[in-house]
């Protein structure tokens, strides 16, 4: 009984910081989109679950300060316009309008005079041909080019890009249509039309130990969002790892979205490195060529075998590992009081690290990785095709608009 009461009063305390955590999580994102009423409420819920907390403590008076003070900027500016539209009816208005109504000069009255009628030969008016009316300027419409992508594999360039005609997407153009220019010289391209991004495969590797359980509800809602967030013909697959004898592959690359009631945190141990190199292995059974691992963990590992070395000594060879098999590795630092960032950091490569707690971020890199359903152009060229020691060249649309493109280091 003395054992269960122990257990239930940790179950108690974790849960008790996931509110603490999401509290605060939601209230940072109010504060980032400037409503500050609503964050001043979750932060008062987040203080009352912990009243000692200082920086909490400021956070809701930044929140409640910025809360009065957006209260007392609407109220002037409301003020201020009608102010304003009371003056143009009353008096800037009429004044106006009687400055700018023409004045009546009254005709001269003329004076009977007698004069001596002389005669007069008539003349035959001549007829002059009316000018004829100038043209109306044409305006020329607003063209520019939006880059959304860009790839340096080697000696090939590859860029992805929109153009957009009056703030519209602009569909069908040929090649002819474009120009690439570097020092001056015009260079070879080749141009292609795409309606989607490339499918991409993702494999999923969780921390499933006991000491995940603060940050469990971000790891579910990460999985939700990654579910949400594919596309047609993406690939998901799931790795969960607790103990170095637990290191699972609950679902293969595959279009099924994944379960996020696999985790559970009810491991024992973590043996963070071993989940990775499954991962890594499990990414090569994917069918498509561009595969990323999403690493969601507190970075503690105690449990690992395959490696030798400390973490930051192992965290280096998976990021070598993922650049010999041309795999991305994006990590994500789970809520949790064991929480190691420095080695998550060292093992991201050619992504970035992420906190769970900051879902808008995750949101965002998820939707970086997957791309998005549209309608893009795709330009490719060799920089061997070019003058040397160039690192960029100017892209020319519809003979309107150009933008700069950087490839060197």
């Amino acid at each position: 009984m003395e054992g269960s009461e122990e257990f239930e009063e940790l179950r108690r305390q974790a849960s008790r910081r996931a509110r603490i955590a999401g509290e605060v999580g939601r209230g940072r994102k109010a504060l980032r989109s400037l409503r500050f009423r609503t964050a001043a409420r979750h932060l008062k819920s987040a203080l009352e679950l912990r009243p000692d907390d200082k920086s909490i403590r400021r956070l809701l008076g930044f929140a409640r300060f910025a809360s009065w003070f957006q209260y007392v900027a609407l109220t002037l500016l409301v003020a201020g316009v009608g102010f304003l539209a009371f003056m143009a009816a009353t008096q800037w208005g009429p004044a106006l309008l009687a400055r700018q109504a023409p004045t009546l000069t009254p005709r001269p009255t003329a004076t009977p005079t007698r004069t001596r009628r002389i005669p007069t030969q008539t003349r035959t008016a001549t007829l002059r041909p009316s000018p004829r009316p100038s043209p109306t300027p044409t305006t020329t419409p607003d063209i520019r080019v939006e880059l959304l992508h860009k790839e340096v594999a080697g000696q090939r360039v590859a860029v992805e890009f929109k153009v957009l005609e009056e703030g519209k997407s602009r569909f069908g153009l040929r090649q002819s249509d474009f120009t690439v220019r570097a020092s001056g010289r015009w260079m070879p391209f080749s141009l292609e039309e795409r309606n989607a991004d490339d499918p991409v495969c993702i494999v999923v590797v969780v921390d499933d130990s006991g000491s995940i359980v603060p940050g469990l509800a971000q790891i579910r809602a990460a999985i939700r969002g990654l579910n949400d967030r594919r596309k047609p013909g993406d690939q998901l697959g799931l790795v969960l790892f607790a103990g170095s004898d637990r290191v699972e592959v609950k679902q293969m690359p595959s279009a099924s979205p994944l379960d996020e009631t696999f985790v559970t945190g009810q491991g024992q141990r973590t043996a963070l490195w071993d989940g990775v190199l499954k991962g890594i292995e499990l990414a090569k059974s994917c069918s498509v060529d561009t595969r990323y691992l999403i690493v969601l963990t507190d970075g503690a590992d105690n449990s690992s075998v395959k490696l030798r070395g400390d973490d930051t000594d192992r965290a280096l060879l998976i990021a070598n590992q993922a650049e010999e098999q041309g795999l991305g590795i994006c990590t994500v630092g789970v809520e949790s009081e064991a929480l190691k960032e420095d080695p998550l950091m060292l093992a991201a490569h050619r992504c970035r690290y992420n906190h769970a707690a900051e879902f808008d971020d995750l949101v965002s890199l998820f939707q970086d990785i997957f791309g998005y359903v549209r309608h893009f152009y795709r330009l490719e060229f060799s920089t061997e095709t070019i003058p040397r020691d160039t690192k960029s060249v100017t892209l020319r649309a519809l003979n309107a608009a150009e933008t700069l493109i950087e490839f060197g280091k």
